[in-house]
């Protein structure tokens, strides 16, 4: 959950301990929460030659590993880089190479791979030659001109951007729905948005309207009406809000992941937990459950 600095940065990536960029800082979404698509597509590793392919709902592969990097699946189309080159395939294998741009990627160095972000909902985020980033739709063509430092993926329709060192927010079309405010800022999950105000995390709503008041030193996105986020500057005590602000799990937890289908996977004591949306614990997940992020 530690910013990740857009020009000299470090990244804190995994389950939980999601990575933010800023220059402005924008949230990065992790690159696998947007692979699984409702076409029943999704992106796969191989453990032979770490490259990534495509598999069907049934597992069977529909294109080989052979790609370096893959992006969200989008309408049977997906960004991939292969060999160095940018392009969006197709489940046939074709892929229509970009000309004037190049993907927004970020590079994870424990594993030394390259991913792209920035993609779903129908757009991938991409640069010019200027390095600067906006959005092409999946026949390739430019939707959003690069005029940003900084994008992240469409969710529920706005995309929060940064420009001059400032974060706001634009829709599907480029126009600024909520304006640059902010030194750092969040997509929006359940409505709600996690912004900087005076140096504390608060959360805004599609308006722009402060609905939960800036008192967190660090926080995440909402998932399934639950927010990670803590007091703490030490990046420990973590704790659970719901979407009105009011705490709901005060488990003083030391790393926890969102919910997803009820369930999380919480840092507590040393020990890693499954846990239920009232804080039962479910299942022993061991003691290394986030090494690494």
């Amino acid at each position: 959950m530690k910013p990740l600095i857009l020009l000299a940065f470090t990244l804190a990536f995994g389950s939980s301990t999601q990575a933010q960029i800023t220059t402005a800082s924008i949230a990065i979404q992790q690159p696998l929460d947007f692979i699984i698509q409702p076409d029943s597509l999704y992106s796969y590793q191989s453990y032979i030659n770490g490259k990534w392919g495509v598999k069907n709902k049934q597992g069977r592969i529909v294109l080989s590993a052979r790609y370096e990097s893959i992006g969200a699946i989008h309408d049977y189309k997906f960004p991939v880089i292969i060999n160095g080159y940018h392009g969006i395939a197709d489940t046939n294998g074709k892929i229509t190479w970009l000309k004037k741009y190049t993907f927004s990627t970020i590079h994870w160095e424990p594993s030394d791979e390259t991913f792209i972000q920035g993609s779903g909902g129908g757009y991938i985020a991409v640069k010019d030659k200027n390095e600067k980033t906006g959005f092409i739709n999946y026949d390739g063509m430019l939707i959003i001109p690069c005029k940003y430092q900084a994008v992240e993926p469409f969710s529920e329709g706005l995309s929060c951007v940064s420009k001059d060192s400032l974060c706001g927010f634009i829709d599907v079309t480029g126009k600024t729905v909520i304006p640059f405010y902010y030194k750092s800022a969040h997509s929006f999950q359940n409505d709600r948005a996690a912004v900087l105000i005076n140096n504390k995390y608060g959360f805004i709503d599609k308006t722009g309207k402060v609905v939960i008041p800036a008192r967190f030193e660090h926080t995440w996105c909402f998932s399934e009406g639950l927010c990670l986020v803590t007091k703490s500057v030490n990046y420990t005590d973590f704790y659970f809000i719901d979407t009105n602000g009011k705490t709901v799990l005060n488990g003083k937890y030391d790393d926890a992941e969102k919910f997803t289908h009820g369930k999380a996977v919480i840092l507590q004591n040393g020990k890693c937990w499954q846990i239920d949306k009232t804080g039962k614990k479910l299942k022993y997940m061991g003691t290394d459950y986030f090494q690494g992020c």
